[in-house]
């Protein structure tokens, strides 16, 4: 199938005279739409299912109102709504038992039809695609980085980078990722990749985003886990390389069209066309799930098909020492103990076989192996 892509498609004037701006469409105001309108502000590439929708599996249903939570700041018990709306902010929610959904609900007017963004979410589908390009003989995840793109050969900091520091969040380059500061690098990026903030000229796009910031080794690559969304972004133009042309049409015709998908999928994109696999994924909630079950049914779709490597599934959850030892030196230590990242995964409970993908408004997709379970919001 031809890689279909759509300009930014705008923003309705009622929105836009009542305040939506790029710099406010994730403020409590506009979030419920701006989480699921991003096709409105930013050019996308569409991904599109091939065939037709498998339906989930479904199981006994539960009653999540009928759960008791407990306060965090009061103590008090809340039901799941009253929970929700005062902590979680959840737009939707899919909880599966040994892969039949058993709970699936919808929040601030989202529908089974609407595609919402996952944020960091989606960088654990750049690490699928380069499961399936080590598979074919592209590349090997143990290659420089600079052997890709020799625009980094320039900065010391990068000749000993690989690709699995990239995805491992590990190449030991200064950066910070603060989401509370306007002023920060991470503003400076988003400004870069045109998803926050005015329009100006200043979508200068990923690569030299990370050549004008990301210059001075902290540490040697692999010693220490430090969470850099910049970073999962130069995975694509990799891709790009050893596929020859854009990894895009990749990741529909090897991942998404292969899920029995029911509804079309967006890919946000920089200015100059480099898609933000970091963090700009747009998904139904179904969808959603159908991708994320991959990993705990070991790369089979829902059609029975392999469509990722076992073992690569297998050896994302495999528990390392330096890879522990590197989370531990991190500043996530304290708030998942014991856990690791790996291949663009959290690995919250890693001897458990308990992971997450986890993003940065709630959206999660928790899987835990050992006794097959999976929560999707």
């Amino acid at each position: 199938m031809p890689m279909k892509f759509i300009p930014a498609q705008g923003t309705d004037s009622v929105m836009y005279d009542a305040g939506y701006l790029d710099e406010s469409w994730d403020t409590s105001s506009f979030s419920a739409h701006g989480q699921r309108a991003s096709i409105e502000r930013m050019p996308s590439y569409v991904l599109e299912p091939d065939g037709p929708a498998v339906p989930l599996p479904r199981g006994n249903s539960i009653d999540v109102s009928e759960l008791i939570f407990t306060s965090p700041a009061t103590g008090e018990p809340l039901n799941f709504e009253d929970f929700n709306n005062e902590y979680l902010g959840l737009d939707g929610l899919c909880v599966a038992h040994h892969g039949q959904v058993v709970s699936e609900l919808y929040f601030n007017g989202l529908t089974e039809q609407d595609q919402h963004l996952i944020h960091s979410c989606s960088k654990t589908l750049t690490g699928m695609q380069v499961a399936l390009a080590q598979q074919s003989g592209l590349l090997t995840v143990d290659q420089h980085v600079t052997h890709f793109l020799p625009e980094l050969k320039t900065i010391d900091a990068w000749k000993d980078v690989t690709i699995q520091h990239l995805l491992d969040m590990a190449t030991g380059i200064v950066s910070d990722e603060n989401y509370y500061d306007p002023t920060s690098m991470y503003y400076r990026y988003a400004y870069g990749v045109g998803y926050w903030g005015p329009k100006s000229d200043t979508g200068i796009g990923t690569l030299q985003f990370v050549l004008n910031n990301l210059q001075e080794q902290e540490c040697r690559p692999g010693t220490k886990f430090n969470y850099a969304s910049y970073n999962t972004n130069l995975i694509p133009l990799i891709l790009d390389k050893v596929y020859s042309e854009s990894c895009v049409q990749h990741y529909e015709t090897d991942i998404f069209s292969k899920l029995g998908s029911e509804n079309n999928a967006y890919l946000n994109c920089d200015a100059l066309g480099n898609p933000i696999v970091e963090g700009h994924l747009n998904l139904t909630l179904r969808d959603f799930y159908r991708w994320g079950h991959l990993l705990l049914s070991n790369g089979v779709n829902l059609r029975g098909e392999q469509v990722i490597p076992e073992s690569w599934v297998n050896e994302t959850f495999s528990h390392s020492r330096p890879r522990a030892a590197a989370f531990g030196n991190s500043a996530h230590a304290d708030v998942f103990p014991g856990a690791q990242y790996h291949n663009q995964l959290w690995q919250i409970q890693p001897e458990l076989q308990r992971g997450s993908m986890l993003g940065i408004y709630g959206q999660s997709f928790y899987i835990d192996r050992v006794n097959a379970i999976e929560i999707v919001c």
